[in-house]
């Protein structure tokens, strides 16, 4: 069974959620750098917290077994002290708890089974995650009381700072975090058919920014009179692999796809994760790298491996619908949006291009780019029986003319015939 993680709400299921990312500064820019080589960038997000939150708890034998599982996973790239390690960032002292300072223990868990260890995410058990993050809080100053739980992190919240924890007793209410940064998503507005066909200067909300492929930025603030003088705002290392994914803009909002199907919602001006999406794949599917993603409504469709497209909310990442094309399918291009479609194409054996509807994922149609011999185009293979063609792989995601509504595909060519 396949399911979908969205970072907040039940484990092991889709969960909404506001994430947030503090921004790095340029030394952890070159580490996070490093790390996209070898390891993802671990604990670089966190979550605004729900209010009445609690000071952090777990057990000294959690930490012990905890400590004995990042012996074995985690400390090739974090070290053995937690902040010697090669490739992965520091995740003890005031820089880790600085990074989390008033974020959910619950967003760090669920962080770190989404993504870690780097080859096989996901593949502990929640005991086993659990344990290492009490290992984690015990490295951080923090006191060994009673047990953490899948249920009790919910209400836990992480320090800003190591000093004088030995003061904070488990149980004790918080206050909210002070600094929080309001969400450009409590402002965002749905993408219309009008916005797709004729786009704000400042949005780019397909993946060549216009349905016809244009990929032109009328912007002009940036020239050959000043781009030497650019420097880095905030960076972000996305999941390790071939990223290939063109990132939308909206309203402020960065919607990027990054490879093993994971998808967040990133804050333009500050780099701040607001939430993250990640599907989970069968065991016996192989990651593929995405170009496109597709936004309309109050809606964002996101590409999978094994041809499915996930539709989610673009305020919080949860899911609407989770559609799927048939076995044998996986994907390399993307969905485009058109006249209430989301329609994109395949690989496989005899590759397809699909539409499916905007708002429920029913299937309107799907079209073989291999054509049968009496179809159109079936003559055309040299009398090849069918089932020995192949080849019409659709690559990249399409385009689409407005004057005459058509979308355009560009199949690969055939390569026996």
């Amino acid at each position: 069974m396949k399911t979908g993680m969205s970072t907040g709400g039940p484990h092991w299921r889709p969960r909404e959620e506001q994430m947030t990312f503090r921004k790095p500064r340029l030394s952890r820019h070159l580490k996070s750098m490093l790390m996209a080589a070898s390891c993802s960038g671990l604990f670089a997000l966190g979550a605004t917290p729900a209010s009445g939150q609690e000071s952090p708890s777990y057990s000294a034998e959690q930490a012990a077994t905890g400590k004995t599982i990042y012996d074995r996973q985690c400390v090739l790239c974090h070290g053995a002290g937690l902040d010697d390690g090669e490739f992965g960032p520091m995740l003890r002292g005031d820089d880790f708890l600085q990074r989390w300072s008033g974020k959910s223990v619950e967003d760090l868990f669920h962080y770190i089974s989404d993504t870690m260890p780097t080859a096989q995410p996901g593949s502990l058990s929640p005991d086993e995650y659990i344990n290492v993050l009490a290992y984690l809080l015990s490295k951080n100053g923090i006191v060994a009381a009673t047990p953490i739980s899948l249920a009790a992190q919910k209400t836990m919240t992480l320090p800003t700072t190591t000093a004088n924890l030995g003061m904070i007793a488990a149980g004790v209410k918080l206050p909210p975090n002070p600094a929080a940064r309001p969400s450009p998503l409590a402002r965002i507005t749905p993408v219309t058919e009008e916005m797709l066909a004729n786009p704000s200067p400042n949005e780019w909300l397909d993946w060549r920014r216009t349905r016809d492929a244009q990929g032109f930025s009328p912007l002009k603030q940036i020239n050959k009179t000043n781009v030497g003088k650019m420097q880095l705002a905030w960076s972000l290392a996305l999941s390790p692999g071939p990223n290939q994914g063109t990132p939308l803009v909206h309203d402020g909002v960065l919607f990027v796809h990054s490879f093993k199907d994971i998808v967040q919602a990133i804050d333009a001006v500050t780099g701040d994760i607001l939430w993250q999406y990640t599907y989970r794949l069968p065991k016996d599917v192989t990651p593929t790298p995405k170009k496109s993603i597709a936004i309309f409504g109050t809606t964002l469709y996101m590409p999978t491996s094994d041809a499915h497209i996930v539709a989610l909310n673009i305020k919080t990442g949860a899911v609407v619908w989770d559609k799927g094309v048939g076995k044998g399918y996986s994907m390399s291009g993307g969905p485009i949006v058109a006249k209430g479609k989301v329609i994109f194409g395949t690989r496989g054996p005899k590759p397809i291009i699909v539409a499916m509807d905007a708002k429920t994922g029913a299937e309107a149609w799907r079209f073989s780019t291999i054509p049968k011999p009496d179809e159109p185009g079936g003559d055309t293979w040299n009398n090849m029986p069918w089932e020995a063609r192949n080849g019409g792989t659709i690559w990249t995601a399409g385009s689409y003319d407005k004057e005459t509504g058509l979308v355009f595909f560009g199949p690969a060519p055939t390569y026996d015939t």
